[in-house]
């Protein structure tokens, strides 16, 4: 792996030996050969070297030395040379963009990136930057993003003194989207109803769609925001009305992936369904407590169980929460699927869970006369209400059945 002071000249040889001609970040890790894990290394050097004003980011995200761009804005020969204040120097930054539905949207950095860290600017606050809609380029909702910061010229400070201004998409959340498929003559389209983007996109594969059925599409080609986006159909949803079709438009519109990788699916399948000894071993045992679960009939997953008991001196309250840290470790396939849905999205026919089934259905369902792991919070209270102790503790339980309310 190349050390970052190397990296850093073979980017400004490569971009001088081109005679100047702006590169974006794939023809430049092309042209340097570089392997897989050594793009992050190519990402981090262009920030540094851009915030550092070594290079320059101009139109679709292509680098350039600094000056070497004749045809310069009034305000960068201002800031050409000498010492620039960092509320002059536009800053660059990788992180999501979450979208409104008016539009407009906000750019939050990663606050882990290495090149945003080597900014020095502070990450936490505000932690977010308004991104006005002619700024967003060909971005949508939940994609990776550089953008580069830019003073707020709106007479309304409500959003900050910066702004964001989107330079260019580094990774789709999905790039999928829905709409009516429409056939006029030889040319299929499809119609969004979202203001977040174009209201057609050009179709090169329909999947066998009919006119006015709802589909989802997968953007394939997308440059400019003023651009007619090109993209092909990769399901037909149905009949816009008929049952379930608009829980499956919702589904694609926000790109939540209801299948799971086969590799997350062998991981869940490869854990043990029965509990180590010593593993029993180590934590409280409240097989024998009256230890309930109580949800609705219609609950999905029973993730948390109570206990109640009479004490000398009040009440003794248990929280016992499915200790799923047993099983997916940091870092591990399920770790990295589960960081990436961040939750579970509950719907009005389904739910799409964050883990396979054989974790949030299995052994990290709280199932009754069944031992199960748990994080248990003991609380004691007073005959007043009051707390008077409490403590943490690893536990496994065995619940008697399960109660609704």
């Amino acid at each position: 792996m190349a050390k970052a002071a190397e990296m850093k000249e073979w980017i400004l040889d490569l971009l001088k030996k081109e005679g100047g001609r702006p590169l974006n970040k794939s023809e430049l890790s092309r042209a340097l050969e570089l392997g897989g894990s050594e793009r992050k290394e190519l990402r981090i050097a262009l920030a540094e070297m851009a915030n550092a004003g070594q290079i320059e980011i101009g139109k679709k995200g292509r680098y350039e030395v600094a000056g070497s761009n004749s045809k310069k804005k009034p305000a960068d020969r201002r800031n050409a040379g000498g010492n620039r204040s960092s509320k002059n120097t536009p800053i660059s930054l990788v992180g999501k963009i979450r979208l409104t539905p008016g539009g407009h949207g906000w750019f939050m950095p990663d606050k882990t990136d290495e090149a945003n860290l080597a900014t020095g600017i502070d990450l936490v606050d505000p932690g977010r930057y308004y991104v006005s809609p002619r700024a967003m380029d060909t971005a949508l909702d939940g994609d990776i993003v550089r953008c580069k910061l830019v003073e707020n010229d709106s007479r309304s400070k409500e959003h900050n003194d910066l702004r964001a201004r989107v330079l260019e998409v580094l990774d789709r959340r999905s790039g999928k989207v829905t709409g009516l498929f429409m056939q006029k003559g030889k040319r299929p389209s499809v119609r969004t109803n979202d203001e977040r983007l174009p209201s057609a996109i050009q179709i090169s594969e329909t999947k066998d769609a009919k006119p006015g059925q709802l589909v989802a599409v997968q953007i394939t080609e997308w440059e400019k925001a003023k651009d007619i986006p090109k993209g092909k159909v990769v399901e037909v949803l149905g009949w816009p009305g008929d049952p379930g079709v608009d829980v499956e438009a919702i589904v694609h519109q926000h790109g939540i992936n209801a299948t799971f990788p086969e590799e997350v699916v062998a991981a869940a399948q490869a854990i043990p369904k029965e509990i180590p000894a010593d593993e029993i071993a180590r934590r409280e045992d409240w097989r024998k407590r009256n230890v309930l679960t109580i949800d609705p009939k219609t609950a999905k997953d029973f993730d948390d169980a109570i206990l109640v008991e009479k004490t000398a001196k009040g009440w003794q309250l248990a929280v016992h929460i499915a200790d799923v840290s047993h099983y997916v470790k940091p870092d591990s396939v399920l770790d990295l699927e589960a960081r990436e849905r961040g939750n579970s999205t509950y719907l009005v026919d389904r739910v799409i869970p964050m883990l396979p089934e054989e974790l949030c259905n299995g052994i990290c369902s709280l199932v009754p006369q069944e031992d199960r792991l748990t994080k248990c919070a003991v609380m004691d209270f007073d005959e007043t209400g009051k707390m008077i102790g409490s403590y943490f503790c690893d536990a496994v339980i065995c619940t008697p059945r399960k109660y609704a309310y």
